[in-house]
C-alpha cells in the first residue's frame, strides 16, 4: 500500500527541511542536522531561501523605517558610554555581584 502522504520516501524529509528554513532556521544548522553540505543545501532550497530572502528584506526595511523615525519616548543611544543606562531601563546598568 502506497502513503498518501508522500509519493516519494524523502518528500517528507524534503518537507521537514523546507519548513525549518522558512521557519528562519539557520542555513548552517539545517544542513548539519539534515546531512548536507551548504552547497547542496542552497542547491536544492534554493527556492526556500529566495522566499526567506524576501522575508527579511521587508523586516530589513520595516526596521530602518522604524530607526529613521524614532518614537519620542525611546532613548537615543549615545556614542559609547555617553548613553544614560540607567535612564534607558537597560539591563547594562544592572550591578553583577558575587
Amino acid at each position: 500500500m502506497t502513503s498518501r502522504l508522500a509519493r516519494r520516501p524523502y518528500d517528507l524529509r524534503h518537507a521537514g527541511i523546507s519548513f525549518w528554513l522558512s521557519s528562519g532556521v539557520a542555513p548552517a544548522e539545517c544542513a548539519r542536522r539534515a546531512g548536507h553540505s551548504l552547497a547542496l543545501l542552497f542547491h536544492v532550497y534554493a527556492k526556500v531561501l529566495a522566499q526567506n530572502e524576501e522575508r527579511s528584506n521587508r523586516r530589513i526595511e520595516t526596521a530602518t523605517r522604524e530607526w529613521d523615525d524614532p518614537i519620542q519616548d525611546r532613548p537615543t543611544p549615545g556614542i559609547l558610554g555617553d548613553t544614560d543606562w540607567a535612564a534607558a531601563g537597560h539591563p547594562r546598568n544592572r550591578v553583577r555581584r558575587k
